[in-house]
């Protein structure tokens, strides 16, 4: 058992767009290919876990799944999941409209027709025409949709009828105009489950009346029911037949809004409406909602549901194969370490091995380490977002990072994202309840949120093409290898692009045994190990001087040989590019143009000697930073500029040479000195609130076109408290290097045979001298069949820890090219997303392993400054070793221990991606102290402001041990009497400490309060509490309270106080300190 603190609810990582149709996605990634080799998901169920999905729409009616199994008592029903109306179901019995918040609707009401002139007697439903009730009892009810009670201007009635079998009741009706009469409606029952309106003859439902996924028989809980309560202590409800109507909807007001049915067209969108603008990566796969995921209920037993089905039993016919979670918790820090992530793993890797969740990794922007948890968890495939981009001169442009697209690692060091799809962007679907009309009923969208269920989708035709050629589903780990080493490479480095690009055409190839096709497991590798053992399902370290070896499997499927060549190397500089631009109104500027940016820069032109990259570039990342009085000066957490910065490809279409006329000379973009529009094609865009921005664009040299330029904008907000506001820009080219590569040997070229295999064998090698330091690496594959090739890059992960004290410097920030890297932990950028969520922000991780002859009655002192000013604060997080109950279930994946927060710098978190700065030192200076216990320690550094002038905040990064040298920090008694003496102690430690004063604290003897007693209260309002002890607490470094009761079943929550303002009297809404509220009566503060 696993007890943790409740995160809250999780939000969804979506974000506005208008760019192109989902069809073009479809042929970007190889699924329009794919459903003409014969694979489009068929028979394979994908579960949407998000706020619900419109089942009338005409995109997605006849999407949902169905039980297939007369065994099961509810064979030939949807396959539907609602944490919120069951736990309002089981916990209270309540359901629509007693309990709004449900999607449960009551129909306990009765009504019959005893005179047999089909107006029912107490209500007046006319119900001729209809098949009548077999009982002589009709049930009514309410429509749970808001949506639809705005559309038609009221609540609205159901009828439900037993008009097959007498007493079973399997047919409900809609009254969408209100009017009593039934005898218009359609029918919804099993095998016809939907219902919706034509407003406008157009052939086409305008209005939805969601999805019936059961209806209540007597005799049966509702679906899963019986499983969830035995497991979560509750008494399994059984509904007598007809009261209780199951309804699937989207509402728009719920929380979530229409999102879980943008998600579930990525997936399965016939392209029905709007001349087929919306078709999903997968058109033959089968939908599952698990909703709304948003509004509350148990969100663990919501992900075991899909694992398992109805039936509560893996691997029977009623689960989904795969999970899409287009949602995460931003202010779980811990990504991949956390209680979320680790039982979502345990699922895929233990309980349901066939089961594949693919996770959002979240819009929190360019800093790496961003993920979000769940999207950190180990087994799942953590899916990032690229570009496609329709509406630009000369074909658009497609392949590249999203600015926003959270980046890797997770906090455990290990690789994220697994895949990348185009997450910016595509068109989607929405309610038909939120639009008037069904052709109105989709928009353009992206984030992460759509990045993901695209790569479901892409995995449904993985599952179907396997099952089409051997009869069986993949298990998880297969499907993410196949998924990963099929990709395409767009050039970027492990921690933004994973395995690449997804390949879908090029996967169900691989599967089908065409000519030419290979793929790899393990698709990605995190070098060394972990207490001694590699770790699929944890952090892996080595040391300086320490070797580890990998054996990859090439298998090739083809009737045909494939020559293949490999190489290990590392992305490092090969030109670099800076300027300081000094902007005011007063030296040229001439305020922000959207249509014009302000800074004009040539990155690379073709056949220019000087203004050229070398052909094997692999990308550019270019970088534009405010000064941080420049930004938010006046510190009131609303900036004053913006800067944004613009990739764009150039054309040269009138051949004149020129991509910008400089005519009076003052080094600034000025009305009429662009070329016409055409000849500027925008491949990536960073413009959202930001005071350090940055894109990417992968092969540069490879681009059509004449050349890439580099735009940047000044956007002034509000009144400047800094004027001119000095501006930096870089821009920095990365290209493979095997010379510098830690992979040796990793070279070398062979035939793998016909439908045969190949080993590759590599070793990494940490150089003598490295310092503690996660290092991205790459085993560079080139596939070569029946004359055409293609090449991929395999990501390896290495972390360097240390095994005891350090003491890093950073490197000179100075322009110098060979300085220029793109990870490096004492470099923070900035990377703030003003308008996102907690998780923005550059991060950066340091593990340790922490010896026992460094370990005792000490501390661990964790030491970090950077250059004075009161604009850039880094938070830091130190995580120590704990055990954790997964390790009994995969001894190897998981090890024996877990890494958890221990302490942390205070969390000034305002939401929206802000923080107030704050240190623990007053300056430009925080300082942790931990206990002194040997093991895995994780240190994190979150630039949470940035405002030195330069796009890197250079570090310095000492941690260390106070001890004692002579004497004892501590004490053992067996009598309190005995708690008085004096001793000499001289204290020493490894690092260099200011120590401006000593304190002594300690000798609290503990109160035990055994016989308390407390009564019932208003739950959720602290003010009503029966019970409080007031206790005086003077010179402590600790305070600690344990509650626990003796009744079982008894819930008791745990609050703290303080009396701040010393007048005897707790006031409730601000004097409250923490709080602990598990789920029984075991709290501890």
């Amino acid at each position: 058992m696993s007890i943790f603190e409740n995160p809250g609810s999780p939000e969804p990582f979506s974000i506005d767009s208008a760019e192109p149709f989902s069809v073009r996605t479809g042929e970007l990634h190889g699924a329009t290919d794919s459903w003409a080799m014969g694979v489009n998901g068929t028979g394979v169920k994908v579960a949407v876990v998000d706020s619900g999905i419109d089942f009338a729409h005409p995109d997605l009616n006849g999407t949902q799944a169905r039980v297939d199994d007369p065994n099961n008592p509810y064979d030939g029903w949807p396959i539907m999941w609602d944490p919120r109306s069951v736990d309002i179901w089981l916990k209270d019995g309540d359901s629509y409209p007693l309990n709004r918040g449900s999607y449960y609707s009551d129909t306990t009401n009765l009504d019959n027709d005893s005179n047999n002139n089909s107006i029912l007697d107490s209500t007046g439903f006319n119900v001729s025409g209809l098949l009548p009730s077999l009982s002589g009892i009709y049930h009514y009810g309410l429509h749970p949709d808001s949506q639809l009670i705005v559309r038609t201007g009221g609540e609205v009635n159901i009828l439900v009828v037993d008009d097959f079998t007498a007493g079973v009741y399997d047919t409900v009706y809609v009254d969408f105009d209100r009017d009593g009469n039934f005898s218009e409606e359609k029918p919804m029952r099993r095998g016809s489950e939907t219902s919706g309106i034509d407003t406008d003859s157009d052939g086409l439902w305008d209005q939805s009346g969601g999805l019936l996924y059961w209806i209540s028989d007597g005799v049966n809980g509702v679906p899963y029911g019986a499983t969830y309560a035995a497991r979560a202590g509750f008494q399994n409800r059984i509904a007598g037949s007809g009261n209780l109507t199951l309804f699937m909807i989207d509402d728009v007001n719920d929380p979530g809004g229409n999102h879980g049915t943008l998600c579930a067209s990525a997936v399965a969108a016939q392209g029905e409406i709007a001349n087929g603008k919306v078709l999903g990566m997968a058109p033959n796969s089968e939908l599952i909602s698990v909703a709304d995921f948003y509004a509350g209920g148990s969100f663990l037993d919501a992900w075991r549901f899909l694992a398992e089905g109805y039936d509560g039993v893996t691997d029977s016919g009623d689960e989904a194969q795969i999970g899409s979670f287009s949602f995460g918790w931003s202010n779980v820090h811990n990504d991949g370490t956390d209680q979320m992530s680790l039982y979502l793993d345990w699922l895929t890797r233990v309980h349901s091995k066939n089961t594949t969740f693919l996770v959002a990794m979240g819009n929190g922007g360019h800093g790496y380490g961003t993920a979000a948890s769940p999207g950190g968890s180990h087994g799942i495939i953590s899916v990032g977002a690229f570009s496609s981009q329709a509406g630009q001169s000369h074909g658009g442009t497609w392949g590249d990072a999203a600015p926003w697209s959270n980046r890797g690692p997770n906090s455990a060091s290990r690789l994220d994202p697994d895949i990348v799809t185009v997450g910016w962007s595509a068109t989607g679907n929405r309610g038909l309840n939120d639009v008037t009309n069904a052709n109105s009923a989709y928009r353009t969208w992206g984030g992460t949120s759509l990045a993901t269920p695209i790569a479901a989708g892409l995995v449904a035709l993985i599952y179907d093409a396997w099952m089409q050629e051997y009869g069986v589903y993949p298990d998880s780990q297969t499907v993410r290898d196949l998924l990963m080493s099929t990709a395409d490479d767009r050039g970027y480095d492990p921690l933004v692009q994973g395995g690449g690009f997804a390949n879908i055409s090029r996967a169900v190839a691989v599967i089908q045994g065409a000519n030419g096709s290979a793929w790899i497991t393990p698709a990605s590798w995190m070098a060394g190990s972990n207490h001694g053992v590699h770790r699929d399902a944890n952090t892996n370290i080595l040391f300086p001087g320490q070797s580890a070896w990998a054996n990859f499997t090439v298998n090739g499927t083809g009737g045909t040989p494939v020559n293949i060549s490999w190489d290990g190397a590392s992305l490092e500089p090969t030109a670099h590019y800076t300027q300081v631009w000094n902007s005011s109104t007063t030296l040229g500027w001439d305020g922000y143009q959207a249509d014009r940016p302000d800074i004009l820069i040539p990155v690379h032109i073709k056949g220019d000697a000087n203004l050229s990259l070398s052909n094997d570039t692999s990308i550019i990342r270019a970088r534009v930073t405010l000064p941080g009085a420049g930004f938010d000066g006046n510190d009131d957490m609303y900036e004053e500029n913006r800067v944004y910065i613009e990739l764009m490809r150039w054309h040269d279409d009138d051949g004149d040479g020129k991509w910008w006329n400089d005519s009076n000379n003052n080094s600034l973009v000025d009305s009429g000195e662009m070329e016409a529009n055409s000849e500027y094609s925008m491949v990536t865009y960073h413009s959202y609130a930001s005071g350090q921005a940055e894109v990417r664009l992968g092969f540069p040299t490879q681009r059509d076109g004449d050349g890439i330029l580099l735009g940047v904008y000044r956007r002034n907000m509000r009144t400047n408290v800094m004027d001119p506001l000095e501006i930096e820009i870089d821009w920095t080219a990365f290209t493979p290097s095997e010379n510098s590569s830690w992979l040796s040997p990793c070279a070398g070229n062979s035939t793998i045979p016909a439908n045969g295999t190949l080993y590759v064998n590599c070793r990494v090698e940490v150089p003598q001298n490295a310092l503690p330091q996660l290092r991205q690496e790459q085993v560079r594959f080139q596939f070569e069949s029946n004359n055409s090739s293609y090449d991929w890059a395999l990501p390896v992960i290495v972390n360097v820890a240390s095994n005891g004290p350090i003491n890093l410097v950073p490197k000179s920030i100075d322009g110098n090219m060979s300085n220029q890297t793109l990870y490096s932990e004492t470099w923070l950028q900035g990377a703030q997303r003003w308008g996102w969520r907690s998780e923005s922000g550059d991060w950066k991780f340091l593990t340790f392993d922490w010896p026992y002859n460094l370990s005792g009655n000490g501390a661990i002192v964790i030491d970090v400054d950077w250059p004075d000013n009161n604009y850039t604060d880094v938070d830091v997080i130190w995580m120590s070793e704990n055990g954790h109950p997964y390790s009994l279930e995969d001894p190897v994946a998981y090890g024996q221990y877990n890494l958890v927060p221990e302490v942390s710098s205070e969390n000034k978190d305002i939401g929206s991606g802000k923080y107030r700065w704050q240190t623990s030192t007053g300056g430009s200076h925080e300082i942790l102290v931990a206990d002194a216990t040997p093991g895995m320690k994780q240190m994190m550094l979150h630039s949470i402001r940035h405002g030195v002038n330069t796009n890197d905040n250079p570090l310095n990064i000492s941690v260390g041990l106070v001890n004692a040298i002579n004497g004892s920090l501590s004490k053992v008694v067996d009598d309190w009497a005995d708690a008085v003496g004096d001793e000499v102690i001289t204290i020493g430690a490894t690092l260099p400490l200011n120590v401006s004063s000593i304190e002594g604290f300690g000798w609290t003897r503990p109160v035990l309060l055994p016989s308390e007693t407390a009564t019932q209260d208003t739950a959720g309002s602290w003010s009503s509490s029966g019970y409080s002890h007031q206790i005086e607490v003077q010179d402590a470094e600790l305070f600690k309270v344990e509650i626990d009761s003796i009744s079982p079943r008894t819930d008791l929550d745990l609050a703290l106080y303080r009396d701040k303002n010393n007048n005897g009297i707790i006031d409730f809404g601000s004097e409250q300190i923490q709080t602990s509220g598990n789920w029984n009566s075991d709290e501890e503060i």
